[in-house]
């Protein structure tokens, strides 16, 4: 917050310019008055108690609701939280809300029927979108708000001794896995895009658009750490299959392949899961219930 400085012009009378002028003609008068000159002083001093007051009443430290860079990595606890976060930003990638790449790319693609009288909408429906629609902008914010959150957890766990090296691995690889997946979605819809490995804006700000094929090796790279870093299992979440694994990891990265038309690599991602014995083909009534044996990441559903 900027404060400025007013100045305020007082008019004195002629006999109010007598009682700065002639200040000891004032003390003549009555010794008991203090000086202009003695005044000062003491006003100066009040000012000063005071501010030192005030600093101290609004120390109120750091707010409930919030967490700051400072304190987030000082346990394992707090940096899930963040972790949390990026689960949550992420998860309208492949959510039915309305500025999700499942329903933008739906209605784009006439597979949808709009009844909407949104105007908005109705643009993205009939691929007349103009510059004024927010949806494109808001799918954008949303991605890359997710890579910053993933780009915070990576530096802060860099150097990071108050948290044990199996749970930075993991938090590691969950980051990792969740940018490349924003990373995936954002070329994939826009073409050429910036690759966003830091939270300093002085970087991202002269970051420029790297081709689409560069994007995706900077998405193999990330998968193929994560890989590393990941558990093989369910076990660290309750056997809920609601965080990111080796397998999540393995199975992206067979995507990726096959998207850039890499057939043989393709191949040998997916069959690693396929032969995995956490993973079979259950009866249809039972594919899409929670944890079901098909599922390798399903984001967990929430109050809101």
């Amino acid at each position: 917050m900027k404060i400025k400085n007013i100045t305020k012009t007082m008019g004195f009378s002629s006999k109010s310019k007598a009682l700065f002028a002639q200040p000891q003609k004032l003390k003549n008068r009555n010794s008991s008055l203090p000086t202009i000159g003695n005044l000062i002083p003491l006003l100066l001093m009040a000012l000063l108690l005071g501010l030192a007051s005030c600093k101290k009443t609004l120390d109120v430290g750091v707010p409930k609701a919030q967490l700051i860079a400072s304190t987030v990595f000082e346990s394992e606890a707090t940096a899930n939280a963040v972790l949390s976060a990026a689960y949550l930003s992420s998860s309208g990638l492949t959510a039915g809300v309305a500025n999700s790449p499942t329903i933008l790319g739906a209605r784009l693609a006439d597979e949808t029927d709009n009844y909407s009288t949104n105007q908005a909408i109705k643009e993205v429906a009939n691929n007349q979108m103009i510059s004024s629609n927010t949806y494109p902008t808001l799918l954008w914010q949303s991605i890359y708000g997710c890579i910053y959150q993933c780009n915070t957890i990576l530096e802060g766990l860099k150097d990071n001794t108050a948290i044990s090296q199996p749970a930075k691995d993991r938090l590691n690889g969950e980051a990792l896995f969740l940018r490349a997946l924003c990373h995936l979605y954002v070329t994939s819809l826009y073409g050429n895009v910036p690759i966003v490995t830091s939270t300093d804006y002085r970087i991202n700000t002269l970051i420029s658009q790297s081709p689409a094929a560069v994007v995706m090796e900077q998405v193999k790279a990330d998968l193929l750490q994560a890989k590393t870093l990941l558990p093989a299992d369910y076990s660290l979440y309750a056997n809920e299959r609601v965080r990111a694994n080796k397998w999540a990891a393995t199975a992206l990265l067979a995507r990726v392949y096959l998207y850039n038309s890499e057939n043989q690599k393709a191949v040998e991602q997916s069959t690693e899961v396929i032969a995995s014995p956490l993973f079979s083909l259950p009866a249809l009534a039972s594919v899409f219930l929670k944890n079901s044996a098909e599922t390798i990441l399903q984001y967990k559903l929430t109050s809101t």
